[in-house]
């Protein structure tokens, strides 16, 4: 098991992504309601997927053979390749498992919870904030981390509580992504 709660492992610039997004409409937030509708402490998220499958997330990451890539992946491929490039030089050879943006409402909260996969052991999850304010606050175990635009961090939540906290007058975005070894 890693000791650590965050480790930051790059920035990139993301302000062409910020502009994106900007443009996204509520249908666009609308359209994927997974994670809010199967977790109660994702209420107050909204998920646009980039390269995401349902099925993959009861699969171990082993069995997996394919990520689908969704309708915006291409609006932020350039960025997904970026970030791709870093885990390789990071990591090692692997690719992205899954890549979603994640939008929490102004003065909300996710509420403090585990996450049940086994498959956060096998993989890197990765947060890079994109829209944010020093007033959301993500905390792991008993760390608090507010993270800057562009920033990427490797979060080790497996099997450790965490929350956020945005107490800001803006819907926070971040890019989450899992990065996985080849074997």
């Amino acid at each position: 098991m890693t000791d650590f709660n965050f480790k930051k492992i790059s920035t990139i610039n993301v302000n062409a992504c910020v502009d994106i997004i900007k443009s996204f409409t509520e249908e666009d937030w609308n359209r994927f309601t997974y994670r809010q509708n199967t977790w109660e402490v994702h209420q107050h998220t909204k998920t646009i997927p980039l390269l995401f499958d349902i099925d993959n997330m009861t699969k171990k990451i082993e069995d997996i053979k394919s990520v689908t890539a969704r309708l915006h992946y291409p609006k932020f491929k350039s960025l997904l390749e970026a970030v791709s490039d870093i885990c390789k030089d990071v990591y090692g050879d692997g690719y992205l498992l899954r890549a979603i943006l994640t939008s929490l409402k102004s003065k909300h909260s996710i509420a403090k919870h585990k996450d049940e996969s086994d498959n956060l052991e096998k993989c890197k999850r990765l947060h890079m904030a994109i829209l944010t304010d020093p007033e959301c606050i993500f905390i792991v175990g008993d760390e608090e981390k507010y993270m800057r635009p562009g920033e990427m961090w490797e979060i080790n939540n497996a099997g450790k509580e965490h929350s956020v906290h945005n107490k800001s007058n803006i819907d926070r975005v971040h890019l989450i992504t899992d990065w996985v070894l080849y074997d």
